[in-house]
């Protein structure tokens, strides 16, 4: 699986070379576009737990219960074919963390039943970056793009007991910390045009400091002029 990931990787930018180096457009134009693409996120790290009980102990199950591909969009202006500035939307997948608490039994009951405490995480990130792309070519160009992200971290909590999923009580809800924050975003990438019809194509190592820690991806997007 490594070597078909490192297959992949040189194919796409063999493709990116061979056709950057055989359009004659600007893989840049300056005015307002629109930028959508696929962002797969590669590093995803484990949300921090909060100990509200004396559970710290507890083994806690991490699992990424969504595609790991998710939509990015940008709506920018590039005063030029070298500086732009953009708004940015992406999300990171949903993902789990749960544990589960033995219940003893009491009195009336000889069984040991289980409570299972479930949380799911999700980062929606918005932010305004600059980005600078050194032209290579007419028609190829490395960029990056630097700026500030706010990132809203959502936490739904719930508690399966005796088969049954309700909502966590307020008081116990979520025992991971739930942080907005405005941190740093970043990324590098190559940008091709495609010709006659205003757009280019790019490729982009992308990263975003969440309350978690630092997130990293990878995309793949068209950018549209109008």
């Amino acid at each position: 699986m490594k070597s078909l990931n490192v297959v992949s990787t040189y194919t796409i930018i063999g493709t990116f070379l061979i056709v950057g180096l055989s359009i004659p457009v600007n893989a840049k134009e300056a005015g307002i576009y629109l930028h959508g693409g696929a962002t797969y996120w590669r590093d995803l790290e484990v949300p921090e737990v909060i100990d509200l009980t004396e559970l710290r102990h507890t083994p806690i199950e991490y699992e990424v219960v969504e595609s790991r591909t998710r939509p990015s969009i940008a709506v920018g202006y590039n005063f030029d074919e070298n500086w732009g500035v953009e708004l940015l939307y992406l999300s990171t997948p949903k993902r789990t963390l749960t544990f589960n608490q033995m219940i003893e039994p009491g009195d009336d009951d000889d069984i040991i039943r289980t409570l299972t405490w479930r949380n799911t995480v999700q980062h929606t990130t918005y932010g305004i970056n600059v980005v600078y792309d050194v032209n290579i070519s007419n028609n190829f160009s490395v960029f990056g793009k630097l700026g500030i992200a706010q990132s809203s971290h959502a936490v739904d909590s719930s508690i399966t007991f005796s088969g049954r999923t309700n909502p966590a009580p307020e008081e116990l809800y979520g025992f991971v910390e739930e942080v907005d924050t405005e941190d740093l975003f970043g990324a590098i990438g190559a940008r091709i045009p495609v010709k006659n019809i205003f757009a280019s194509l790019s490729v982009a190592y992308q990263f975003v400091e969440t309350s978690d820690g630092r997130e990293s991806s990878f995309e793949v997007a068209i950018q549209m002029k109008f």
